[in-house]
C-alpha cells in the first residue's frame, strides 16, 4: 500500500435543513434513504406532494446493516430510480450506497466487492461518526456466520455530501457521546499508521484537538455546555476524520470494537470506549516514542496538563462521561472471547497493515479477557 491522499466526493457546507432541501431538488426517481427522525422532523412537509421515493430504514431495523436485513429491504424494491440520496447515520447511509449500486438483486456480486455504479449517490450525515459520508468503505455483519464483510471500493464513494448543521439538532446526547469517540478513535488510528501522509496527520491533529476539547466540555456541568456549538465543531471535526479515514482504512480499535457492536448490539463509540484505553496501554507499553508521543503533545495542550499525564488525564476524563463498563455487564459470555478474537482476525489483513502496533492473536485474546 502506498501512501497517498485523495478526496473523491464534493463536500458543501449548509447551515439549513430548508436550504438543505431545496439544494437537493428532490425529484420523482429519486430514492431518498432516511433516518425516521429527520423524515417526520424536516422532510415529510417538503415532499408530501413529490412522487419520489421514500424509505425510512428505522421501518425494516433499527440495528446496524445485516446482510439479511439489507437483503430483505432489496427484494422488497418493486420500482426504478435514478439518483440516491442518504440522510441519517453511518448506517442509513451505507444502506444508501448498497442500493445506489448497479444489480443490487444479485447481491453475492455486492459480498465479493464485484460492484458498479452508475446513479448518483448523495450523503448527508446527521450525526458526527466515523465519516461514511466522504469513505470508500462499508460494513455488513452476517449474523448468520458470525462475521464482518468490510468492503472498500471507489463506487462506494458518494459524488456530493452535504455538511449540514441543523441536521444534526435532533442528535440525542448518547448518540452525540457515542458518535464522537467513535470519530476520535477514527483519527487517532489514522494519525498512527504508518501509512499516513503528512497532509493526513494534519487533519487528524485538529480533528483530536476538537474532539479533545468536546469532550472536555462534556465533562463538566451541562448547564454550561452550549450544544449548538458543539455540534458545528463535531460535525466539521467529524468530516475531517472520515477524510482522513477514507485514505488509510480500519484501525485496530475500530475492528476490535466490531464484534461487540455487531453481537452485543451496542453502538461503535461505547464498543470504542470500552477497547481504547487497553489498546492504548499496549501502544504505550511497546512503542512509546515518535507519533505516538506527538499525541500525548496534542492531548496534553487540550487538556492544559502534563505532557507526561496525558493519557491519565484523557482517560480520567473520559470516565466522567462514560460509564465504564465490562464486557460480561454488555452481555458478552465467557466463550465469547475465543469467538471475537476469531472474528477479528477473519479481517486481520484489512487492519494489520494499518496498525501502530501489530496485535496478535494472543494479544487480542488476553485483551478481551481482560475487559470481561
Amino acid at each position: 500500500m502506498k501512501k497517498s491522499f485523495k478526496v473523491n466526493t464534493e463536500i458543501i457546507p449548509i447551515d439549513s435543513t430548508s436550504e438543505l432541501i431545496a439544494e437537493l431538488d428532490i425529484k420523482d426517481n429519486d430514492l431518498v434513504v432516511v433516518s425516521k427522525v429527520f423524515f417526520s422532523q424536516y422532510l415529510q412537509d417538503f415532499i408530501k406532494d413529490s412522487k419520489c421515493h421514500i424509505l425510512i430504514k428505522d421501518n425494516f431495523y433499527t440495528n446496524q446493516n445485516d446482510a439479511f436485513n439489507v437483503k430483505t429491504i432489496i427484494d422488497s424494491i418493486n420500482f426504478s430510480y435514478d439518483r440516491v440520496i442518504g440522510i441519517g447515520s453511518a448506517s442509513v447511509m451505507d444502506l444508501a450506497k448498497i442500493l445506489s449500486l448497479n444489480e443490487i438483486q444479485n447481491f453475492d456480486l455486492i459480498l465479493k466487492n464485484q460492484i458498479k455504479r452508475d446513479r448518483e449517490l448523495i450523503l448527508v450525515p446527521t450525526t458526527p461518526g466515523i465519516g461514511s459520508e466522504v469513505s470508500p468503505f462499508l460494513f455488513l455483519n452476517k449474523k448468520d456466520v458470525h462475521n464482518i464483510v468490510i468492503l472498500n471500493n471507489v463506487n462506494l464513494c458518494a459524488d456530493i455530501t452535504y455538511i449540514c448543521y441543523e441536521a444534526l439538532e435532533q442528535i440525542s446526547d448518547n448518540a452525540l457521546l457515542s458518535s464522537t469517540f467513535d470519530a476520535f478513535t477514527q483519527a487517532f488510528d489514522t494519525y498512527l499508521s504508518p501509512y499516513s501522509t503528512c497532509i493526513n496527520r494534519a487533519i487528524c491533529k485538529d480533528a483530536l484537538r476538537m474532539f479533545t476539547e468536546i469532550l472536555l466540555d462534556f465533562s463538566k456541568n451541562e448547564s454550561y455546555v452550549d450544544k449548538h456549538e458543539i455540534l458545528k465543531k463535531c460535525v466539521f471535526a467529524g468530516t475531517m476524520s472520515g477524510i482522513a479515514y477514507a485514505n488509510i482504512g480500519s484501525s485496530i480499535v475500530q475492528n476490535l470494537a466490531y464484534p461487540l457492536r455487531s453481537c452485543l448490539n451496542i453502538r461503535n463509540g461505547l464498543a470504542c470506549y470500552v477497547i481504547f484505553f487497553e489498546v492504548l496501554k499496549i501502544y504505550d507499553n511497546k512503542k512509546p516514542y515518535g507519533l505516538l508521543d506527538d499525541l500525548k503533545d496534542i492531548i496534553a495542550i487540550a487538556l492544559q496538563c502534563p505532557k507526561e499525564r496525558a493519557f491519565y488525564e484523557l482517560e480520567r476524563m473520559c470516565n466522567l462521561i462514560y460509564q465504564n463498563q465490562s464486557l460480561s455487564s454488555l452481555g458478552m459470555k465467557d466463550n465469547q472471547i475465543l469467538e471475537f478474537t476469531d472474528l477479528v482476525m477473519t479481517n486481520v489483513d484489512f487492519f494489520d497493515k494499518n496498525a501502530y502496533v501489530p496485535l496478535s492473536l494472543n494479544e487480542i485474546a488476553d485483551l478481551y479477557k481482560k475487559l470481561f
